[in-house]
């Protein structure tokens, strides 16, 4: 009865019998649709009310960081002129018109007036709209900015530090202001203004257009005039009252924005996406019934958590997942190695997920893409072991490829560096959600992402604190193009002299890597420790090409003697890079 029950509820939201889903869908609760005739300040009050559990106090940038709140805000094509919307924790902001010049609103997000550092501002996005003049985007990892005109000057950091922000298909008007940024990346944009700065350790440019400046390329400088395969991230638009997702293709050798292509991209009409709500009752199975449906396309996993019992395989070509408003697919199962699968199918689009586990596993790998399921393409989708919890929960590898000739695009790999801290009367924990530091190597996970597949491209990859290597990369012909890894605060000596951690380690037997743009950094919070060597890769015969490749310190007594191998200086002062540029 209990599977006819799903059933029902599942064909209740099909239309003409033949297994098509209702357009528009039923959306829910944390999903927000507003349309430019209504009242400006109708709008403005639902978002501010939405949102305020995730957005900053005056006094505490952090309010919401481990919230569970989840939120989307979605505009219908229009111009929203007394709109302003603050992107918080787990919000995410989406234009709904085939361009981003169709919808005009106010964005901003970060620490703005607080006096506080933006390394924390994680877990939120905008997309596909024209601001009215300038952006003010101050974020770290996990808080991507794509497919937005900037009417005017695009600041990128307030003053206090943020690092590993990425922003692509950008159209600039003025200038970007890289301020207190230490790491950051910008893909396929055009920036019409002056640029007068960079990033302070390293900053990207990857097949950018400019009218008025000229990138010089230097150590902390990394320019490519092209990018050399790349593909939009798919995107929701509206036309009236229907929905449909753009899916746009793989390109490659591109210089400027991808959206030039959008005419290209294939359209899928809802009615063949499915559309997930994190409250509905079996929502796990409902997924899976329509999973298995011949007229299913897409599955869209709304704003909210999802404890996840058994995995999610994705067994069919072409298909394509999307999160919005940081939707979180969590593990719940000690038996269940896997979040997300993807399964021999070939083609297959990931976007915009939250994974996580909230159990201990030692052998889960949150997402795998097998080595049968080539061409993969996975974008803004995050992973992390802990940070809501301090202690309890587990993992192997957050994010293993092993799918030949796939993209990575803009992942984030993190084992918590700081959890949900406690009520109290001292005014940093004063806040329930407010972090306290992980210690004593609790939330065990010995990788961030593993790397199988051949010809795998990865840009903007970020992983962190894992207690054995942070990257491996044993597929054959990789690339990366700006990489940010910190070891983990909370090892010690022996922990370096058992397991020879590396921030980025290329398997012995790999005759061919390149890695452009990529930093190790450390701060050995609770030991004095010493690591030999940033990076590890195979010896002899020149098989891996570093460029612009360095080392860090972030404050205290402990060094890192050399980059890779052996090669290249130490590191013995505090927030000065070294710098390697060699073949191995």
């Amino acid at each position: 009865m209990k599977i006819l029950a799903i059933v029902a509820l599942l064909v209740g939201s099909l239309q003409n019998g033949k297994g098509v889903f209702q357009n528009p869908p039923l959306w829910p609760h944390s999903v927000y649709v507003f349309k430019p005739e209504q009242e400006q300040d109708y709008i403005q009050a639902t978002i501010e009310n939405a949102s305020e559990n995730l957005t900053p106090l005056v006094d505490d940038c952090k309010h919401g960081q481990f919230s569970t709140d989840r939120v989307a805000f979605l505009f219908t094509p229009g111009n929203y002129s007394n709109v302003d919307v603050q992107v918080g924790y787990y919000t995410q902001v989406l234009g709904l018109g085939e361009r981003e010049t169709d919808t005009v609103l106010s964005v901003r997000a970060g620490c703005v007036g607080t006096g506080e550092l933006d390394l924390d501002t994680f877990w939120r996005g905008a997309e596909n709209f024209r601001t009215h003049s300038d952006l003010e985007w101050h974020v770290s990892q996990a808080g991507p900015l794509r497919k937005v005109y900037v009417n005017g000057r695009l600041g990128l950091s307030g003053g206090g530090y943020g690092c590993a922000g990425y922003a692509s298909d950008l159209y600039v008007e003025k200038s970007i202001s890289f301020g207190a940024q230490l790491q950051y990346s910008i893909a396929t944009s055009h920036i019409h203004g002056e640029q007068t700065e960079k990033s302070k350790w390293a900053t990207l440019f990857m097949g950018n257009t400019f009218d008025k400046y000229t990138v010089n390329a230097t150590n902390r400088v990394t320019k490519f005039d092209a990018s050399p395969k790349i593909a939009g991230k798919p995107f929701i638009i509206s036309a009236g009252d229907k929905f449909s997702l753009k899916v746009p293709g793989i390109h490659v050798n591109v210089t400027g924005q991808t959206s030039q292509f959008d005419n290209d991209a294939r359209t899928i009409d809802f009615s063949q996406v499915y559309v997930v709500r994190s409250k509905d009752v079996d929502w796990e199975k409902q997924l899976r019934t329509a999973m298995n449906h011949p007229f299913t396309r897409a599955v869209l996993f709304t704003p909210g958590i999802y404890e996840v019992e058994s995995e999610i395989k994705i067994t069919r070509d072409d298909f394509v997942v999307l999160g919005i408003g940081m939707a979180t697919l969590s593990l719940a199962s000690t038996t269940a190695n896997h979040v997300l699968k993807i399964e021999g199918a070939k083609n297959v689009r990931v976007a915009g997920l939250l994974i996580e586990t909230s159990v201990t596993n030692d052998n889960a790998v949150l997402f795998l893409a097998d080595q049968e399921s080539n061409n993969t393409i996975i974008q803004d989708v995050f992973f992390r072991v802990g940070g809501p919890v301090c202690e309890g929960v587990s993992a192997k590898t957050m994010l293993q490829v092993d799918a030949s000739d796939s993209i990575i695009e803009n992942t984030w790999a993190w084992r918590a560096g700081q959890c949900k801290g406690p009520l109290g009367n001292n005014k940093l924990l004063r806040v329930q959600n407010h972090p306290v530091p992980v210690e004593n190597k609790s939330l065990p996970v010995q990788h961030g992402i593993v790397v199988g597949g051949a010809n795998i491209i990865g840009y903007a990859l970020s992983s962190e604190h894992t207690l054995k290597q942070n990257l491996i990369w044993s597929g054959e012909n990789g690339t990366i193009y700006s990489y940010q890894s910190e070891i983990a605060p909370d090892i010690d000596q022996d922990d370096v002299d058992n397991t020879k951690i590396t921030g980025y380690k290329v398997d012995d037997n790999v005759t061919s890597h390149q890695a452009h743009g990529t930093g190790v950094y450390i701060y050995f919070r609770d030991d004095n420790v010493t690591l030999p060597n940033g990076y590890q890769c195979p010896n002899g015969k020149e098989r891996t090409f570093f460029h612009n490749s360095f080392t860090l310190r972030l404050g205290g007594t402990s060094m890192i003697e050399h980059i890779v191998n052996q090669v290249g200086g130490a590191v013995t002062q505090s927030f000065t890079p070294v710098f390697l540029n060699t073949n191995l």
